[in-house]
């Protein structure tokens, strides 16, 4: 399988509620993603020499949009249009390519913690959960019996992602959990249009009440943690098990930390942030572009990703470096 890195920028690494997958990118060595490049508008950036630079060797290859009520966001679309899945938003079979489960209908269940209000709930990063081991197994014994009796297999695959496995995720529209983490979920999200959304909604009632008087909840909050009082369905679809291995993909997250204000006490500042990624990740892509390398380039942010694919210099390339021509950035506050 590809390898892949997933690089720490500004002190932060990105949470996921499933593993990664391997992530090739057809026509490239190397694919690089960077997300939250929406951060700060091109005006209050430093100069990031390394990125003019390398704007300088490289040329528009794709951009992908996502509105607001879209169901993926820029960053998932781009990472799965590396992988080679082009389903649309809503129907890319995450669980079934991230688990290994060829022509298996399945998709992630996300376990989470909804604020409630009288027209909607907020959804809060379950990544910030701290859903431990024995916490999550409990959980699932006595939801997965509940979910058998509708035909679907709930597998544990660790603390923070059950497997759910069955016919009727065979073409369910889901949305991302980077669609809903920290909005307002509300009731037109769960208009069930279809009878695996009827079955759905009805099983998300049933294990918000199971849940609710859960011992394990009540030990969470003698500890100060937020219960766990719902879940998220995410990720759904067949796989048809075509070989994932091919070109690395390079994840670069701390940008999109920063973006979300989830800064820790040494996180730093959009403009350090973005030094720092200039220095340490950009920086080592030049030369590697002048020698010959395919290189592609992904910037990520809430409306839009664009791509930029590297080729070595050209004679007129070379002539525009050596007079000082100095390339435009992206625009990156149109992202």
């Amino acid at each position: 399988m590809g390898i892949v890195a997933s690089r720490t920028i500004a002190g932060m690494s990105e949470s996921s509620s499933a593993p990664p997958a391997p992530h090739p990118s057809p026509g490239a060595d190397l694919h690089v993603i960077v997300a939250g490049a929406h951060v700060a508008a091109s005006a209050t950036l430093p100069r990031l020499p390394a990125l003019r630079r390398l704007m300088g060797l490289m040329s528009l290859s794709s951009q992908v949009f996502a509105d607001d009520k879209g169901l993926a966001t820029p960053l998932e679309l781009t990472r799965a249009r590396a992988l080679g899945l082009t389903a649309p938003a809503g129907h890319i079979p995450w669980a079934a390519v991230e688990s290994r489960q060829p022509d298996s209908p399945c998709a992630w269940i996300t376990l989470c913690h909804w604020q409630v209000a009288a027209d909607h709930a907020l959804l809060h990063d379950p990544a910030h959960l701290d859903i431990d081991d024995a916490t999550s197994r409990a959980l699932h014994a006595a939801a997965a019996p509940y979910f058998l009796e509708d035909g679907i297999e709930l597998v544990y695959h660790r603390a923070d992602a059950w497997l759910a496995k069955g016919e009727l995720f065979r073409n369910l529209p889901t949305r991302s959990l980077g669609k809903v983490v920290h909005q307002l979920i509300t009731p037109d999200i769960f208009e069930a249009a279809t009878p695996a959304g009827v079955v759905l909604r009805r099983l998300q009632n049933e294990m918000q009440m199971l849940f609710y008087t859960h011992p394990v909840n009540d030990e969470r909050q003698s500890r100060g943690l937020r219960p766990i009082n719902s879940y998220w369905v995410h990720g759904a679809g067949v796989w048809s098990g075509v070989d994932l291995s091919a070109t690395r993909l390079q994840m670069e997250t701390g940008l999109k930390q920063v973006a979300k204000g989830q800064a820790g006490a040494g996180t730093q500042e959009p403009g350090a942030a973005w030094s720092t990624l200039d220095q340490e990740v950009i920086a080592p892509l030049v030369p590697r572009i002048q020698a010959g390398e395919r290189i592609d380039l992904s910037f990520c942010g809430e409306r839009q990703a664009i791509t930029y694919r590297g080729a070595r210099p050209g004679m007129l390339s070379r002539v525009q470096q050596a007079l000082g021509w100095q390339p435009a950035l992206p625009a990156f506050d149109q992202l």
